[in-house]
C-alpha cells in the first residue's frame, strides 16, 4: 500500500502535479516537488489561452496551502510557482509568501550553505522539520530554488537573496567533480554562471563550463538488447553518478546561461 500524500487529502489539490505511481500502483494523490508553472505561463503567453493561465494560478494557489515540504524538492518548486505567478499577475500575495519563505530558509539554512531538508512555513511557528539528511543543495532542490531566487533578485535586488545564492554556490564548489568529464552534474550550471557574472570570481565560471561538458557526452557505442547487456554494460557505467546525469531538464533550462557567461568571460 502506497501511503505518500495520505496526510494532504484535506487540502486542496487542485493544481498539484501527478507523478508515475499514482495512475499505476498509487493512491491518486500526486506529488508537490514536480508541480511546476513555468510551462504552462509560457504556453499562455504564447497563445494567450486562457485556461493555462488559470492552471498556472491553481498551481500557485496549492502551494499558498501547501506550508510544508517533506522534502527539499517539495517546499523548493512552490519558490518558483510563486515567482510565476506574482510575475505575471502582480499580486500582493505571491510575492509575500515567496518573502517569508525566502527569509525563513535564509534564517535555518546550515553553516556550509545548504539549506534545510525539510522545512514548514507556518506562519504562527515556522520551524525546520528534523531530518537526518542535513542540508540539501543538490538536484531537482537547487534547480528549482535557484531559478527561482536569481529571476527574483533580478526583480529586487533583494540582498537575502542574493546571500542564499552565494552561499550555495560555495557549497556546490565544496563538492569534486566526479568521474568522466561528460558525466557531470547540471544541476548548478545557472547557478554558477550567476555567481561568476555577479562576482567575477573565476572559479564559478570554472565549474560551470566543466559541467558544461556533459553535453559532449558520446552515445554508447552498442545499445543493450536485453537485461543482461544493460545491467553489465549501460547500468553499471551509469549507477555511480547517480542523479549527477539523469535530471535532463536542468541541463536544457540552464546550459545557455552557462555558454553566455563563458562567452561574457572571453570579451574580458
Amino acid at each position: 500500500p502506497w501511503t505518500e500524500g495520505e496526510h494532504i487529502r484535506h487540502i486542496t489539490t487542485v493544481g498539484q502535479g501527478r507523478r508515475h505511481n499514482v495512475q499505476h500502483w498509487g493512491n491518486g494523490i500526486g506529488d508537490i516537488r514536480h508541480t511546476w508553472n513555468g510551462g504552462v505561463i509560457m504556453y499562455y503567453y504564447m497563445t494567450g489561452n486562457r485556461r493555462a493561465h488559470d492552471v498556472a494560478l491553481e498551481m500557485a494557489d496549492m502551494h499558498l496551502e501547501r506550508i510544508w515540504g517533506e522534502a527539499a524538492g517539495e517546499y523548493a518548486v512552490s519558490f518558483w510557482n510563486l515567482y510565476y505567478a506574482w510575475q505575471m499577475t502582480g499580486e500582493k500575495k505571491y510575492r509575500d509568501e515567496f518573502k517569508h519563505r525566502l527569509d525563513l530558509v535564509h534564517k535555518l539554512r546550515f553553516p556550509d550553505g545548504s539549506i534545510p531538508g525539510t522545512m514548514d512555513f507556518s506562519p504562527d511557528n515556522p520551524y525546520e522539520i528534523p531530518s537526518s539528511k542535513g542540508g540539501a543543495y543538490l538536484d531537482l532542490t537547487l534547480d528549482y530554488i535557484t531559478n527561482a531566487l536569481i529571476n527574483y533578485y533580478a526583480d529586487t535586488a533583494d540582498d537575502v537573496a542574493k546571500e542564499v545564492l552565494l552561499d550555495l554556490a560555495e557549497r556546490n564548489l565544496q563538492d569534486e567533480p566526479n568521474g568522466p568529464a561528460d558525466f557531470q552534474r547540471t544541476d548548478a550550471l545557472r547557478l554558477l554562471s550567476w555567481a561568476y557574472l555577479e562576482t567575477g570570481e573565476k572559479r564559478f565560471l570554472e565549474r560551470a563550463a566543466y559541467h558544461l561538458s556533459s553535453l559532449d557526452a558520446k552515445p554508447f557505442e552498442k545499445p543493450a538488447t536485453n537485461p543482461d547487456e544493460w545491467r553489465d554494460g549501460v547500468y553499471e557505467m551509469l549507477a555511480p553518478h547517480d542523479w549527477d546525469i539523469r535530471v535532463v531538464g536542468p541541463v536544457v533550462r540552464m546550459a545557455p546561461y552557462a555558454m553566455y557567461a563563458v562567452l561574457e568571460s572571453q570579451k574580458g
